[in-house]
């Protein structure tokens, strides 16, 4: 019976160990034993470490300086090579004028230095002139890319003060009664001259004269240009 025994014992070690080098498979509704498990440790939350408010703001600081300059350098170029396309500048009383500067005028450039531009072509004094847009005055000061729409174009009107507008017409007027009155004396000169060539014309010579207009012109059409030319001719004699 002890051998028995024995053997039985010896036989269930040696099963055991045959099964225990076999894959546990485990049936679809296997629940094991929850007893068993391991319990996991909770989870501890860890203080939030600030961060170097320094260094943080000097890394913002930093960029926004980056930013800053690529923005000021994209507007100085579009500044520097960027110029309004037409500015035109029209006064509203005497000395009448009417301007127009085709990309002549950049960006940057002031309203003075527009006006500059205006007393060289029109003879105004700088002082005397004042920049309308809209019924609104423009200071001197504003920059020429204030005023232009979005395709770079200005509509300038020009009032030119009264004390202004007396001494440039009194200097236009001036000015023109000296070319008249040499344009007087070249023309009885010219007259005198022609004079001294005059030459007759008689009854045979306007005959010719009206054979040719009329068979050129047509009877009714030639006549009348001959009637004209006679009385031209004897008020040119006249003198």
């Amino acid at each position: 019976m002890a051998s028995a025994a024995v053997d039985e014992v010896t036989f269930a070690k040696a099963f055991l160990h045959l099964l225990s080098g076999q894959p546990l498979a485990y049936p679809d509704d296997f629940v094991g034993d929850q007893t068993s498990f391991t319990v996991r440790p909770s989870l501890v939350t860890l203080p939030h470490m600030p961060t170097a408010k320094i260094k943080r703001r000097a890394q913002q600081d930093k960029v926004k300086q980056e930013q800053q300059q690529n923005h000021d350098e994209i507007d100085d170029g579009n500044h520097h090579s960027h110029k309004a396309t037409l500015i035109t500048v029209k006064s509203l009383r005497p000395p009448k004028f009417a301007l127009e500067f085709a990309n002549q005028v950049a960006f940057t450039d002031t309203i003075l230095s527009v006006k500059s531009l205006v007393s060289e072509q029109a003879g105004v004094p700088v002082a005397g002139l004042k920049f309308l847009i809209k019924g609104k005055v423009v200071p001197d000061t504003k920059s020429v890319e204030e005023i232009v729409d979005d395709e770079g174009n200005a509509a300038i009107m020009v009032m030119v003060t009264a004390s202004t507008a007396a001494v440039t017409t009194t200097s236009s007027s001036s000015s023109s009664d000296t070319a008249q009155s040499t344009s007087g004396t070249a023309g009885d000169k010219s007259v005198a001259a022609e004079k001294e060539h005059e030459v007759e014309i008689d009854d045979q010579l306007w005959g010719k004269i009206a054979g040719a207009i009329v068979s050129s012109k047509g009877e009714q059409v030639g006549n009348l240009l001959v009637s004209k030319l006679k009385r031209a001719y004897k008020v040119y004699n006249s003198h």
